[in-house]
């Protein structure tokens, strides 16, 4: 069944809504890092994303039912700070079990709490997309756009000079193609730790 726009409703993702948009992130992401730590440690995430004062975190909605939701923020330099502050204890008891099943990740635990988003190499004033997960039964219909749309407008509205996010580099074409779509271009490239091999892409809004 096609979506129609007229139909698509995105606004800021609530509360009692985390359980469907952490349903979404697992069925979308079932095989990242992420969503191996659990829904424990997904579900204080997002609550990080929706509390926040500089984070945004969106819902897209058709007819009443959340299909895909954004997060980012526009402080990314700070915001994974003020995440292991907040929520250290609970993010490591959420992450005990996974821990246990695999003791390898913990460097790769305290990397992510120290994490800043890949920022590049610009004068500060970007925002960082961190997430997009669009639910599987309706991905290809609209909603992605929807989502990144309402994002660069907020960003904007707060004072953003441009906005970035980090992706993969390889067997990603559709992606990378869908933010070019959209005026988001690749303007460098890096490698995690694991050897994963990412690209930074930008958007800058008319005027910075």
């Amino acid at each position: 069944m096609s979506q129609s726009k007229s139909e698509l409703l995105v606004r800021p993702l609530r509360l009692v809504e985390i359980p469907r948009a952490v349903a979404i992130h697992r069925a979308a992401f079932p095989e990242f890092f992420l969503t191996f730590l659990g829904p424990d440690f997904l579900t204080l995430l997002y609550r990080f994303y929706v509390t926040g004062i500089t984070e945004i975190a969106f819902a897209a909605l058709y007819r009443d039912q959340i299909v895909g939701t954004l997060l980012g923020t526009t402080q990314p330099q700070k915001f994974y700070r003020r995440l292991a502050i907040k929520y250290a204890w609970r993010f490591a008891l959420a992450a005990l079990k996974p821990f246990l099943q695999r003791p390898a990740i913990l460097p790769r635990l305290i990397r992510g709490l120290i994490y800043r988003g890949d920022h590049p190499d610009f004068e500060q004033g970007g925002a960082l997309l961190a997430s997009i997960c669009v639910d599987v039964p309706s991905q290809h219909r609209g909603v992605g756009s929807a989502l990144v749309i309402a994002f660069e407008r907020e960003v904007l509205r707060r004072g953003a000079k441009f906005a970035y996010l980090a992706t993969d580099r390889d067997q990603n074409e559709k992606t990378l193609l869908f933010y070019k779509r959209l005026g988001w271009m690749p303007t460098g490239e890096f490698a995690t730790r694991e050897g994963r091999a990412m690209v930074v892409c930008c958007k800058f809004f008319e005027g910075s």
